[in-house]
């Protein structure tokens, strides 16, 4: 398993050697404990060995030897030598006895594991990582029950070196890989250091040859886990604390992990990574996951105050950035280490633990975020051996593993769901506050497709089971009198057959539809409510024709924003007073299209002149507005006559016009370098007009217009 990167710096760790008779150490042995000193693991394992071989009885060497192994993840050699020790000292220390059944369980040894557990929990009672792999060894059968639901094969893109952690994007996945020999040597087991590499799949199912990402992403340090987002146009990543191409270490010595964002730019090129604003020289943050809207984001980190080892947090998006870090506590997180998190649209938390008990080494884990339901995922998804990095979509997705060892050390697997019958999902209703059942409840379960639709109550109990489609995708809805309704997502194919849905207490509310001006069916549209007195904001995401609603104090000032990439930015500026709740007019979002012109209606010139009257003034308005909600777009605005008039008289009128146009424009605030005004004088008539061609006045006002068009956005 080549995760050294992860393990260096998220494992709070001092290397701690045997006191021994220094004096009589061999000059190999001093040589392995500076290199293990350095977490040069590999190379120290090669001096111990060599002094081994001078001094075969001496126990502090095999403990040593021990410690590298593990360090480098050869559980085989590991058990080894915690075996040789165990079986030749008379005082084991506790410390010993975990590492020694740790390594058994993830070599299959599960008897034995569970003996030393057990051993280790008379010396350290209250070690709840070593509790939960004692009980999950006392009853394994329910991590098999699984078994045949799931089915896994390797994936054709793994290299003879180590490949994991994939993230989608576009129509294929990005990785962790160490297949690049050039990027230098990690002291700590030998490899190269990690890039990040993308593979894309063909129309017909098959990944394509893997090549390094973005150069302005991949740096000659290592680039770990990643999630992308808002349409794969944002990026967070993992990757070593470096700075002007040194690497820079804590206090203790230890280089940590960072997190870094990154942007797609106007010209389709990544921007340059910036630091996470809670990043720290003396703690790592890193393995970004985020929800859909992009408001939450979960990460791991061992900063002060955890459980132990890496823990997984959370912090949530808000106008001021993100919160500060929430760990998620006790029931998720352990003495061990959390890690690799993953976070489903259906509010699922897929992650890797070492601490939660399982089949051995990490063990991929599930969590229902509604009630911190939490399942392991079992065989075959998990094995005996490192099993994490899970991505997953409807019903398929991807993990990575080191089970198997003929081919690189961690490989990436591609999974299948299989489908089985009599499918029901169950949904739980509860109060927000109170967390306790809603009975009668109208739950109403509608296929993504629109194909079925399903209405039920929930029972006395606050939850109902409703059948559903194999590879179905559904959008659930709970209602009840006197409260709030809500939504949750579920696909049939997902791997866990529960749905929580917590309902608000009624409060005063707007609400309201998006549409599009094109009458698409659009999802992924982020409406924020903005508090104009306070500055503080909320969003959701819809689809379009689906309500939003947001709680809103009365007598306050607010402003509600619909925003969709590929669509102009519409915002609505209101006023609550004492009544309920207010209904507001749908929101209309206009398709951005390049070079596509968009005529300004009313807006007039009084005979040869181009001075803004005040009625224009009033149009070119609307446009100013369009033009601050969309601060990235730049557009001609033009000018045209009709046929009326000499040709080179109209050109220079309209150009005229334009100009005041633009001038207007600039004057309310907007940027000069963002508009170009050009006049067309009578070259781009919209009828039959030209010149000699007998018109109605109409049809000559028809061409008499003044249009912008977007360029660039």
């Amino acid at each position: 398993m080549n995760k050294s990167m992860i393990y260096l710096v998220c494992i709070a760790m001092t290397i701690v050697l045997e006191a021994g008779d220094v004096l009589a150490q061999s000059g190999k042995e001093k040589k392995g404990d500076k290199l293990m000193q350095k977490y040069h693991f590999l190379d120290a394992t090669e001096a111990y060995l060599k002094a081994l071989a001078l001094d075969g009885d001496n126990v502090s060497l095999r403990k040593k030897l021990a410690k590298c192994y593990r360090m480098l993840n050869m559980p085989e050699k590991t058990v080894i030598y915690y075996r040789d020790i165990i079986d030749t000292t008379t005082n084991v220390e506790a410390e010993d006895m975990l590492y020694y059944a740790q390594a058994l369980s993830a070599v299959g040894e599960y008897d034995e594991a569970k003996k030393w557990f057990d051993e280790y929990l008379q010396e350290k009672p209250n070690d709840e990582r070593a509790r939960h792999f004692s009980a999950n060894l006392e009853n394994m059968g329910f991590l098999y029950e699984r078994s045949k639901q799931v089915e896994i094969k390797k994936s054709g893109f793994n290299s003879p070196a180590s490949d994991f952690s994939p993230a989608f994007y576009k129509s294929g996945l990005v990785f962790v890989s160490a297949r690049n020999e050039k990027s230098g040597t990690f002291k700590w087991n030998g490899s190269a250091f990690l890039d990040l590499y993308y593979t894309e799949k063909n129309p017909v199912g098959v990944f394509g040859e893997a090549v390094p990402f973005y150069k302005k992403i991949n740096t000659k340090y290592h680039e770990g886990p990643l999630v992308f987002y808002d349409r794969d146009s944002r990026l967070i990543l993992t990757r070593n604390n470096f700075e002007e191409g040194t690497l820079l270490k804590s206090s203790e010595g230890v280089t940590k992990l960072k997190m870094y964002v990154a942007e797609v730019d106007a010209e389709g090129n990544w921007t340059a990574p910036e630091p996470f604003e809670y990043n720290s020289d003396e703690y790592s943050v890193g393995h970004p996951a985020i929800s859909e809207d992009g408001q939450k984001l979960y990460f791991i980190s061992d900063m002060p105050g955890g459980m132990g080892g890496t823990d997984l947090y959370v912090t949530t998006k808000s106008a001021n950035g993100w919160s500060k870090p929430e760990n998620l506590g006790p029931k998720v997180n352990t003495e061990g280490n959390e890690m690799f998190p993953f976070l489903h649209k259906d509010e699922t938390l897929y992650f890797a633990s070492n601490g939660l008990g399982g089949l051995g080494g990490l063990d991929i884990f599930s969590l229902q975020l509604g009630d911190f339901t939490l399942k392991n995922m079992g065989y075959p998804i998990n094995s005996e051996k490192d099993d994490f990095g899970l991505i997953i979509k409807v019903d398929e997705g991807y993990f990575s593993s080191n089970r198997e060892t003929e081919i690189g050390e961690d490989n990436i697997y591609h999974f299948s769901i299989l489908k089985p019958q009599n499918l029901t999902v169950k949904v739980l209703v509860v109060d927000a506050e109170l967390n306790t059942p809603i009975p009668d409840a109208s739950i109403t379960m509608r296929s993504i497709n629109g194909d079925t639709a399903t209405a039920v109550q929930s029972n006395t109990d606050g939850y109902a089971l409703i059948p559903v489609e194999a590879s179905t995708e559904y959008d659930i809805t709970a209602t009840k009198l006197g409260y709030k309704g809500d939504k949750a997502y579920f696909s049939s194919n997902s791997l866990t057959k529960n749905v929580l849905i917590k309902l608000d207490k009624n409060c005063q509310h707007v609400r309201g539809l998006i549409q599009m001006s094109n009458n698409k069916k659009e999802e992924g549209i982020t409406v924020h409510l903005i508090n104009r007195q306070t500055s503080a904001e909320e969003a959701v995401l819809v689809s379009s024709d689906e309500y939003y609603q947001f709680c809103i104090a009365p007598n306050t000032q607010y402003q509600l924003k619909a925003v969709k990439p590929v669509y102009f930015t519409k915002t609505v500026d209101f006023t609550t007073n004492d009544s309920p709740s207010l209904e507001l007019q749908p929101m209309v979002m206009e398709e951005i299209v390049l070079d596509k012109a968009i005529a300004l209606e009313d807006i007039y010139y009084d005979l040869g002149k181009w001075d803004i009257r005040p009625d224009a003034a009033r149009e070119l308005d609307k446009l100013v507005k369009i033009l601050m909600e969309n601060p990235t777009i730049e557009i001609e605005l033009s000018s045209h006559t009709d046929s009326r008039g000499g040709d080179a008289f109209n050109l220079e009128l309209s150009g005229k016009r334009a100009q005041s146009a633009t001038i207007y424009i600039i004057s309310q605030g907007i940027d000069a370098s963002r508009i170009a005004a050009k006049g067309y004088g009578e070259t781009v008539l919209i009828n039959k007009c030209a010149n000699g061609v007998q018109c109605s006045p109409e049809e000559h006002q028809a061409n008499r217009r003044t249009e912008f068009m977007v360029l660039k956005y």
